[in-house]
């Protein structure tokens, strides 16, 4: 696995700009644009609350440490865990 992660992280420290092509660039753009504005736009949804009580729960279970304010959670596991429960 180390080997893989050397090889990927070599490819994508010696990748150009110019390399990739113009749609992936803007579909890129797109993605990024669209994952922000999601998590702005849920930060203080009705549900984040209920959501960063499960990530916390989730973490404690796999050996993280407890949350107990909702502002000290990653954002990231919360916009995850909110995409696979509404998809």
């Amino acid at each position: 696995m180390a080997e893989a992660t050397q090889a990927l992280a070599a490819f994508a420290a010696g990748l150009g700009i110019e390399a990739i092509p113009m749609a992936a660039r803007e579909a890129t753009k797109k993605l990024i644009l669209d994952a922000l504005a999601c998590a702005l736009a849920g930060h203080k949804g009705e549900e984040t609350g209920q959501v960063a009580a499960l990530c916390a729960a989730l973490g404690e279970s796999q050996g993280g440490g407890d949350h107990p304010d909702v502002e000290d959670l990653d954002l990231w596991p919360r916009a995850r865990l909110a995409a696979s429960v509404s998809s």
